[in-house]
């Protein structure tokens, strides 16, 4: 697909939406095409409202499902199963929440912060998640867990939150763990100044409250690699210098 086309079908794209009404089978069609042009936050709507629309048990049902599942990241169940790290954010959370406080958790995940929230005496928790079906399981947790009653579920990143109509005003805490490996991958910078900005009280609390980038330099002394991977990484080194001079 040219560079001209792949703009033309994005910049038009909220036109074939309309078009697809409230077809389950088109909405998916149209979920594959906005996975295809980057389009992801149109993907997961879309997915949505075709499992929404779709006849439950159905095929197209098991499509627009199985198509979901995909879009959860695995390394979701690793986390999940790092009790060193859930421990160590256990702590904060307890340490930053205070009894009758309003929390806003960003990135949902499992809803496990926004339940360590909760039970570390929070009086309302909300916790937000761009992923729609990640938020939805999220929802499902919680009430399973017995917390419905103070954590409730937004299927919307944290940047689209309205602070009145969505936190009721700005919260006392905001809880968040959307950290990649080198800490910044994730978007966390803007993320997290939007949120002090616009969505936590003035004085309020962040949890993590700071970073810190490590480095220490390495020299990679010996290496084999067929003439084509070499090729490829000395491209890739080239680049980068590149990059990094500019």
């Amino acid at each position: 697909m040219s560079r001209e086309r792949r703009e033309e079908l994005r910049s038009n794209f909220d036109l074939f939406v309309q078009g697809a009404g409230d077809d389950p089978a088109r909405l998916l069609g149209l979920a594959r095409v906005a996975g295809n042009l980057d389009l992801w936050r149109q993907h997961d709507e879309l997915l949505g409202r075709a499992r929404t629309l779709a006849e439950p048990g159905s095929a197209l049902s098991r499509a627009i499902q199985h198509r979901i599942n995909r879009r959860v990241p695995t390394w979701h169940f690793s986390m999940l199963h790092d009790r060193e790290r859930n421990e160590a954010v256990d702590r904060a959370i307890r340490t930053a929440v205070s009894p009758g406080d309003r929390v806003l958790d960003i990135g949902s995940g499992s809803g496990l912060l926004a339940m360590m929230a909760a039970r570390a005496g929070a009086e309302s928790v909300v916790t937000c998640e761009s992923n729609p079906a990640i938020a939805a399981m999220a929802a499902e947790i919680v009430a399973l867990n017995g917390f419905s009653d103070t954590i409730r579920v937004i299927a919307k990143p944290s940047t689209d939150l309205d602070v009145e109509a969505d936190l009721g005003g700005p919260v006392d805490v905001v809880v968040s763990e959307v950290l990649a490996a080198n800490l910044i991958g994730e978007g966390v910078h803007t993320t997290m100044e939007d949120a002090v900005r616009r969505l936590l009280r003035p004085g309020g609390r962040l949890v993590p409250a700071s970073g810190d980038i490590v480095v220490a330099l390495a020299e990679w002394t010996e290496l084999t690699l067929s003439a084509g991977s070499r090729n490829s990484i000395c491209e890739r080194s080239t680049a980068c210098d590149r990059a990094t001079l500019a």
